[in-house]
């Protein structure tokens, strides 16, 4: 008795899912053992993984503790301080080196070693590692500070604080034609504009426009999107000033 189209398409249906039952179970006895140690390779990798960003963040608040520590010493304790931030220099992370090299070099200003100083900021300009701002930053501070060496046909642009460049020195200098001139796009405003600045020829003064493109806006709003939007998963933010920014 021939079987009804019906019955054909189910009993055909059927030795379609035996063989293939048949197949999975074959492929199992072949490779069942290396489908599993894969698979638990896999979860121990992405574990491994986890383990190790969980590990990288707690090591840099604790970097970015010592680094608070030691400008704390700075003051009072400033041989203790310096080798805290050497330690610190010496170590992998680019930002907390800079950061480390940056205040040795104020200490060292402020103690009045210009040379050692200017030597500390020299190392963070010229650190391929860093943003190109905090190594332009370095640069700016670097010149203020080599002033006296500058050579007659130099232009000094600044374009991040006023206070980085002894103003004062400055004028001086311009006023002698010591060197060609300068381009402020900021100046220390703490006893306005100064007057002796404004009357030199070989200065041009602007209002604070240098970073008042649209890329640069762009990427300011940008920046403060995701450390909001990370702050607010429970995150450390990416740029986070201090170590006190914690979630209640």
């Amino acid at each position: 008795m021939a079987l009804s189209p019906t019955n054909n398409a189910a009993f055909l249906q059927e030795v379609d899912e035996a063989v293939r039952k048949d197949q999975l179970s074959s492929i199992m006895q072949r490779y069942g053992r290396w489908i599993v140690g894969a698979a638990i390779a896999a979860l121990l990798a992405f574990g491994g993984y986890l383990y190790w960003e969980h590990r990288q963040t707690v090591a840099r608040g604790e970097k970015a503790e010592q680094l608070l520590a030691a400008f704390d010493k700075a003051a009072a304790q400033p041989t203790a301080a310096t080798a805290d931030l050497k330690t610190l220099a010496g170590e992998g992370n680019a930002a907390y080196r800079a950061a480390a090299l940056i205040e040795q070099s104020n200490m060292k200003a402020k103690a009045g070693d210009l040379k050692g100083a200017a030597a500390l900021l020299a190392q963070v300009a010229g650190d391929a590692k860093l943003d190109q701002s905090m190594r332009d930053m370095a640069l700016v501070r670097q010149t203020a500070l080599e002033f006296d060496t500058m050579k007659p046909e130099a232009v000094i642009v600044n374009t991040s604080r006023g206070e980085v460049i002894d103003e004062h020195a400055l004028t001086r200098m311009l006023q002698a034609e010591e060197i060609a001139g300068a381009g402020l796009d900021v100046v220390d405003y703490s006893d306005g504009i100064s007057a002796d600045l404004r009357a030199l020829r070989n200065v041009v003064l602007l209002p604070h426009m240098g970073s008042a493109t649209r890329e640069g806006r762009a990427e300011m709003g940008e920046k403060v999107i995701i450390n909001i939007k990370t702050f607010a998963d429970g995150h450390r933010p990416p740029d986070q000033v201090g170590t006190a920014l914690r979630r209640p």
